[in-house]
């Protein structure tokens, strides 16, 4: 009997929280099937291709450094290794808005390494430049810390087996350890995709809401927040069909993982 009622009230509860969550969806859904479908336009487009070129930029920044990082976190230990780690995290926990602040004192005119790029008449914040890094900062330590899980899961009697056949450890890592850990690395890059796209309160801070040029899909929300609800509403639905697209890539490549 007992059983029976936790077994009810868990589900009451599962129900409550999926409503929680679902429900404002479908309340935009049917709010703009009501007012006529979606509503965009040049503002739209402008920020879409902002948002993709940045996020690309931003992907390729993050395989490039994230990879041998993750890799590196994985196979050693050494002193200062969890303080490294927390560090790497502080962004993952950090309010986006506190992200943008302390990058625009970092590399603002003002800033310690900003004063120096003066010098040589380099201005970083407000420009496409900044977007990229506002993007780097929130994305790049979820990529190392998914990357780092996917070389964790990669069995290292494998590698040494394959330098004792002769292998060269550059060889071992290409043609061993990255074909196993793929799957996962495919989830680290499309993940900090996913945030990088989503971003917000780091770039309005650091490289502000210039339409065209540092202008984000996330940033023409809140802009046509003000004048156009429709539009507003229109590109929030394009957002949460690519979270949901994102999802469910996540869990294809789940489903074929080493696991």
């Amino acid at each position: 009997m007992k059983g029976s009622i936790g077994s009810i009230l868990m589900k009451v509860f599962l129900v409550l929280v999926i409503g929680f969550f679902t429900i404002p969806i479908i309340s935009l859904i049917v709010y703009l099937l009501r007012e006529g479908g979606i509503n965009i336009g040049e503002r739209f487009i402008q920020s879409l291709m902002v948002s993709l070129k940045s996020t690309g930029i931003t992907v390729l920044i993050n395989i490039t450094l994230g990879i041998p990082i993750a890799y590196y976190l994985s196979r050693n230990e050494f002193k200062g290794k969890r303080a490294i780690s927390m560090i790497l995290n502080i962004p993952i926990l950090c309010p986006p808005s506190v992200s943008g602040i302390i990058l625009l004192l970092a590399f603002g005119r003002q800033g310690v390494v900003g004063k120096l790029l003066n010098g040589f008449g380099v201005s970083i914040p407000f420009t496409f430049i900044a977007v990229i890094m506002a993007q780097c900062f929130v994305s790049l330590p979820l990529f190392i810390q998914i990357g780092k899980e996917a070389f964790d899961k990669v069995d290292v009697e494998i590698e040494r087996s394959a330098l004792l056949l002769g292998m060269s450890p550059i060889k071992v890592f290409l043609k061993v350890t990255i074909p196993m850990a793929l799957f996962g690395l495919l989830k680290a890059t499309i993940m900090s995709w996913g945030r990088a796209f989503a971003e917000f309160g780091a770039t309005i801070i650091f490289a502000g809401n210039l339409g065209g040029k540092t202008q984000t899909l996330p940033l023409a929300i809140y802009s046509a927040m003000e004048g156009d609800f429709n539009e507003a509403l229109s590109m929030a639905l394009i957002m949460i069909i690519v979270a949901v697209t994102v999802l469910i890539v996540i869990s294809l490549l789940g489903r074929k993982s080493w696991d």
